[in-house]
């Protein structure tokens, strides 16, 4: 009798855990994916360089702000030149830049750092080319007057030719006096001459032509004295 009872709780709880939990014999489950493959980190890079003048950057150069998270050693590939300039680029992260002649401004080239499984998001490195000043440039200037006549030449006066590559305001500074005469030289180019009394000829002066910062050549101004 009892053992008739215990066999029917059996055969009761065994059917309750079958209902709520199935048979008990779990499905077979697909297998875990691979762990995920981390590629590395390549961070962008800034650096700056005057007109004219070439950059160059020892290794690590640009993996120097990059990483790997195995600790894998990195190289960099290159993926767009820059625009304005050229490239030498190697796989330890080091690079010669060059900017073009005559350009100022911002230019930007792109690479990878790679492991050697795997390779980063793209890099871009950005480099600014500063402008330098250049030096003025003057151009050599004539006039003419007559005997015992002074010159009397209002501004630009012999600025009028004169140009500086970067556009900077330019004034006159007296390099050599005439011979033959007096002058008046004003920093704004204007002047006048006094030739000697009874002087007929030619005279001349030197001037240079400053942007605040740099000198132009020495140029000559050249004055005939002629007689009416």
């Amino acid at each position: 009798m009892i053992v008739n009872i215990l066999n029917s709780v059996f055969n009761f709880v065994q059917g309750v855990v079958s209902t709520i939990f199935g048979s008990g014999v779990l499905p077979p489950q697909p297998p875990l994916p691979p762990p995920p493959q981390l590629r590395p980190i390549a961070r962008d890079d800034f650096y700056t360089t005057d007109e004219g003048t070439p950059l160059s950057v020892p290794a690590p150069g640009v993996l120097a702000n990059d990483f790997d998270f195995r600790g894998l050693p990195l190289t960099a590939i290159l993926v767009s030149n820059p625009p304005n300039g050229t490239l030498t680029f190697n796989s330890d992260g080091s690079f010669v830049y060059t900017p073009n002649a005559g350009f100022t401004g911002t230019d930007t080239f792109t690479y990878q750092a790679s492991n050697g499984v795997s390779r980063s998001l793209v890099a871009t490195v950005t480099i600014t080319v500063n402008a330098t000043n250049q030096p003025p440039v003057a151009n050599d200037d004539s006039y003419t007057t007559a005997v015992d006549t002074p010159l009397t030449v209002p501004a630009p006066g012999v600025l009028t030719n004169d140009t500086d590559p970067n556009g900077d305001p330019l004034t006159a500074q007296l390099v050599t006096g005439p011979t033959n005469g007096t002058l008046v030289l004003n920093p704004d180019g204007s002047f006048t001459y006094t030739p000697n009394a009874g002087f007929t000829g030619t005279d001349s002066f030197t001037y240079q032509a400053s942007d605040g910062s740099a000198l132009s050549n020495v140029a000559t101004v050249t004055i005939d004295v002629l007689t009416p």
